[in-house]
């Protein structure tokens, strides 16, 4: 037999029947060809690697991803995700589309095409994520839902439904956009946080959703399971909601459960812990075999995605999509395989894409003024009490607390004091914004901003004093895209974010580095974050996860209702 690409002496980890095996891989034209003993036959024209014992799983799928979340450009992301041993993302680009509309998403396939990981994507229904309390630079819209499927071999589905308002209310539009993916049979993520009983049926009725990942307990996550839907557990740099071997222990469809990152994984941590495969080794940790967690991260996700027939598992006519690991305490690839090719540092050198000059210039809104962060109140003086924001460390979610806070000359002053800050919310495409409070940064001086508000990717700041919060932002504005800190009117560090004004166009490491500097100065300030960017992107604005938020259309709470901040 002919082959490309032979392993010899490997474990072989059956990710269908988890059973571990002693054999030799033979790959040919990018597939897996011959699964056994190589020694009976004869092998003509291969590369031979004795990988000497160590257990080879099938490459990792990260089955539900943002990839705009780690600030990096697809091909950086890919490079760098590629090297832990995920060898399959599912991309829902909302970020992306949000800003730059199916425009967007075009390009991103295009970009995904040249690249040695496998790309697929699912097409966001939901920008904004709530049409009711936030807006979008870019509206989708149903004929963007029919133009994006004309992408078959790309497009796997429609991306997770956020706005459960408008599904409940049964939003013709947004139920039409559900149908035709049904009628197209293309699979529909849903996004149900602290949904149950009847509107939970509600929702999986209008929507025919097979998949969720926001579950926060283990008894939310069973009753889904009981319903019949895929659970995406959810690991990276957030805390873990609920415990895997537990829900595995108690869950009565067992085969319906995944791995995901959701995007949740700042870069730091994928450089230095890992990506799917941390995920893994988290699951592990908790208690799920070794077996079950491969099962999680590779095979029921090729299942659920319509990928069985193509990567997933170890067998011959699958796609040669493979990861040797060093060991099972690291969980490091010792060899990664992609498509039949070895991968090694030199494959994404002569990598890159050119995007048209207009994606670089997504910030099309007024300068703002110290004067746009006053909160005014009625009175001249005395105290006030008012909602904050309350950041729940290490999650998506936030609180609603209530504070009172001084009054003076009729404007509602910032109490560094006890941890409350100013926060400002301002569109990248508008003159709107909206102002609130927020506990939980605590630095002193200063102001932290980026153009990375999720989901919507507006400008948001948090600070001390309108004066910094105010520079922070026209310096996002004139760069096109940021996340910076500044201190007295001076940029003391900052990651310039010019793609779509949310993605860094330098390397991997060198973005690591940058993030890392703005996190020190955060720190020498007193903050108590572990990672304030997480906190300021993903935490404070996604109107359709539980808690208090700030959208350019106000404070919105629970995602059910606009509330006053007095």
């Amino acid at each position: 037999m002919n082959f490309d690409l032979v392993l010899l002496n490997g474990w072989v980890l059956d990710a269908a029947e988890s059973n571990i095996t002693k054999q030799d891989i033979g790959i040919t034209s990018g597939r897996i060809s011959f699964l056994g003993n190589i020694s009976k036959i004869e092998a003509c024209g291969a590369e031979k690697l004795d990988i000497k014992n160590k257990l080879v799983i099938p490459g990792l799928i990260d089955c539900h991803t943002h990839h705009e979340m780690s600030l990096l450009s697809l091909t950086a992301f890919s490079e760098v995700v590629l090297k832990k041993g995920t060898t399959t993302i599912i991309l829902d680009p909302h970020d992306t589309v949000s800003v730059l509309g199916i425009e967007g998403l075009d390009y991103l396939i295009e970009e995904s095409k040249n690249l040695p990981i496998r790309i697929f994507f699912t097409v966001p229904p939901c920008a904004p994520a709530s049409l009711d309390f936030d807006e979008s630079k870019k509206t989708v819209k149903l004929k963007d839902i029919k133009r994006a499927f004309f992408y078959p071999q790309k497009v796997l589905g429609l991306a997770e439904i956020m706005d459960i308002k408008r599904v409940l209310e049964k939003e013709p539009e947004l139920l039409e956009m559900a149908g035709f993916a049904k009628f197209g049979r293309k699979i529909i993520d849903g996004h149900m946080p602290g949904l149950h009983g009847t509107d939970l049926i509600k929702y999986l009725n209008a929507t025919c959703a097979l998949t969720d990942h926001e579950s926060g307990s283990v008894e939310e996550a069973l009753e889904k399971n009981e319903l019949g839907i895929f659970t995406i557990i959810r690991r990276g740099s957030l805390e873990k909601e609920f415990s895997a071997a537990e829900f595995s222990s108690k869950a009565k469809q067992n085969d319906k459960t995944m791995l995901a990152t959701d995007g949740c994984v700042a870069l730091q941590d994928i450089l230095r812990k890992g990506h799917m495969n941390f995920g893994v080794k988290e699951l592990i940790r908790e208690g799920v075999s070794i077996g079950e967690a491969i099962k999680m991260a590779a095979y029921n996700s090729a299942r659920v995605y319509g990928l069985e027939n193509q990567i997933g598992d170890v067998k011959p006519g699958l796609f040669a999509d493979l990861v040797v690991l060093k060991n099972l305490e690291s969980f490091e690839p010792e060899y990664i395989v992609a498509n039949g090719a070895l991968v090694d540092n030199s494959l994404f050198n002569n990598l890159s894409f050119r995007y048209p000059p207009h994606f670089l210039k997504t910030i099309d809104r007024d300068f703002v003024t110290e004067e746009c962060f006053k909160i005014k109140t009625g009175s001249e003086m005395g105290n006030i009490c008012v909602r904050a924001i309350e950041i729940v460390s290490g999650t998506l979610l936030t609180k609603e607390i209530p504070e009172w806070l001084f009054i003076e000359n009729s404007e509602v002053l910032a109490a560094v004091h006890k941890d409350i800050l100013k926060a400002a919310i301002f569109s990248r495409s508008s003159e709107k914004y909206a102002l609130g409070f927020v506990r939980g940064f605590g630095f002193t001086r200063g102001a932290f901003a980026g153009s990375i508000a999720q989901d919507s990717q507006h400008i948001i700041v948090v600070g001390a004093d309108g004066k910094d919060m105010a520079f922070a932002v026209n310096e996002i504005i004139r760069r096109q895209g940021a996340l910076l800190f500044v201190e007295n009117k001076k940029v003391i560090a900052a990651l310039d974010l010019p793609l779509a004004g949310i993605m860094s166009l330098e390397k991997p490491e060198t973005v690591c580095e940058k993030l890392d500097k703005i996190n020190y100065e955060l720190v020498l300030r007193e903050c108590r974050l572990r990672n304030p960017y997480t906190a300021l992107s993903w935490q404070m604005s996604i109107p359709s996860i539980p808690g208090l938020k700030i959208t350019v259309k106000g404070l919105v709470k629970n995602g059910k209702e606009i509330v006053n901040l007095f």
